[in-house]
């Protein structure tokens, strides 16, 4: 019996492989992004008050945020494009709609994660850059 016929099939077992490791694609989106993150600066200014402000990827790609008085929930898809980033992108935002105190970033955030391209991960802090060259930056929320 030859295995010739067999070659190309053998040739992809290895692709596969590596297709489930915890490094590839999916999980290491899902790993580097999971969790909660709290504003630390804006593209011109930073909150007074960052605990007010936290995002949280959820499994499935749902993300949950926090806008000062309001919380607002989407979609998101990411793709590895790097080893520290990639592509990342928000669907449109449901939020609440409770009126903030002065200087809330509430509704401006929400407007602006529809304008998000990129991601790039520095140690514990993500920067979620936009498509006009700003980027919002986030750290990691303690556990």
């Amino acid at each position: 019996m030859s295995l010739r016929p067999l070659l190309p099939l053998l040739a992809l077992i290895p692709l596969s492989a590596c297709a489930s490791l915890p490094w590839s694609g999916e999980a290491r989106v899902a790993r580097d992004l999971g969790g909660d993150w709290r504003l630390a600066a804006t593209p011109d200014s930073a909150p007074v008050d960052p605990a007010k402000y936290e995002l949280s990827f959820l499994p499935k790609g749902r993300a949950a945020f926090q806008l000062d008085c309001n919380r607002a929930s989407g979609i998101w898809e990411a793709k590895p494009l790097s080893a520290d980033g990639g592509a990342l992108t928000f669907g449109p935002l449901a939020m609440t709609r409770a009126m903030c105190g002065k200087g809330a970033l509430d509704t401006r955030i929400a407007r602006d994660m529809a304008e998000v391209v990129s991601y790039r991960i520095d140690g514990d802090m993500l920067i979620l850059n936009l498509k006009d060259g700003d980027a919002y930056r986030w750290t990691r929320a303690p556990s």
